[in-house]
């Protein structure tokens, strides 16, 4: 019985390591032509359908991130753009008209 309830605690602690990795990342996305920023450019973890859009100002929010995930950037007439977070919490990012 004990030998369960070490399993049991290890597994729990393993599981909360997983979830501490995660974090929130935050930004902008502007482009030359709209430099008070974009609105609806849709921010998603590459490989998966979690994401957001940004707001009327072009400003996301997007969380449950972990570093070796890669954001999705996509809008319509503009170059889908693809960055690694890594180590970042904030990316501001500079769309291309395509």
């Amino acid at each position: 019985m004990p030998a369960k309830v070490l399993i049991l605690i290890l597994l729990s602690l393993l599981q909360s390591g997983i979830y501490a990795q995660q974090v929130t990342v935050t930004g902008k996305v502007t482009s030359e032509e709209e430099p008070s920023g974009i609105p609806g450019v849709s921010v998603v973890i590459s490989g998966t359908v979690k994401g957001t859009i940004t707001d009327i100002d072009g400003n996301y929010s997007l969380s449950g991130v972990s570093s070796s995930d890669t954001l999705k950037f996509s809008y319509i007439g503009y170059e889908t753009r693809y960055i690694p977070v890594g180590s970042h919490r904030v990316i501001d990012l500079l769309m291309v008209v395509s």
